[in-house]
Parts: C-alpha cells; structure tokens; sequence
C-alpha cells in the first residue's frame, strides 16, 4: 500500500510538470464555470499495464486528484495534499479560503493546491 501513496503523488507532481507519453494521459474532468475556487477541478492521471512488486500487472491504474488554484509560470507556488483516511477531492475544502471560509488556511487565490485522492478498489 505504500508503494501506491507514493506512485500517486509521483503522478501528480509528475503530471503538472511534465509533457505527457502516449501510455500515461490526463483527463480533466471542470467543476462548473461559476464555481467558487475552493471546489476542485478533477483530474485523472492513467497509467497502463501497470506492474505491482508481486507481479501482478493491473491494465490500467487510475490516481484521481483535485487542484485548486493556478500553478504559476515558475511552479513554485505548488502545495501537495497528501490522502488522509476516507479523503476525497473535498477532504481538505474545510482548510481552503473561500466566501464560507474566509479565514481558512490555505489560500487558493495565491497557491495551487493538488489534494490526492486515497486508494480505492473499483
């Protein structure tokens, strides 16, 4: 299971700032236009053929994750929230400053925040 929590930040980080391979492609998934910037923008990050450490290859591996925010054009503004138990892309929204929360933590208007999703069977 750690190997997994750590490929699923790896991919993240490695999809916001890096040029994409045929075998490994985001989609994006908007929230609503008029959506207030502490509601996520999903994004699915899909690895195929994936190898396990005991072998097993999975056809296609899934990491789900939300950004908030825009990165800035030197990515130094990049915040990672790592999963945290039952997280989703909402797991941290009671941290994120926004009209319901404006003395929240962490200010979506001037970081880009990227939540990770916690591993999921399907």
């Amino acid at each position: 299971m750690r190997v997994i929590k750590h490929l699923a930040l790896l991919a993240v980080l490695y999809s916001t700032a890096m040029p994409q391979t045929p075998t490994q492609t985001p989609t994006q998934t908007p929230t609503q236009p008029s959506a207030p910037p502490h509601d996520p923008i999903r994004h699915e990050f899909v690895i195929h053929n994936f190898k396990t450490e005991s072998g097993v290859v999975l056809p296609e591996a899934h990491i789900v994750y939300g950004t908030y925010g825009q990165l800035n054009a030197d990515h130094s503004n990049a915040v990672l929230l790592p999963s945290h138990y039952m997280a989703n892309l909402n797991g941290y929204r009671f941290l994120i400053r926004g009209t319901d929360l404006p003395d929240g933590a962490l200010d979506a208007t001037k970081l880009f925040l990227e939540a990770v999703m916690n591993f999921e069977p399907s």
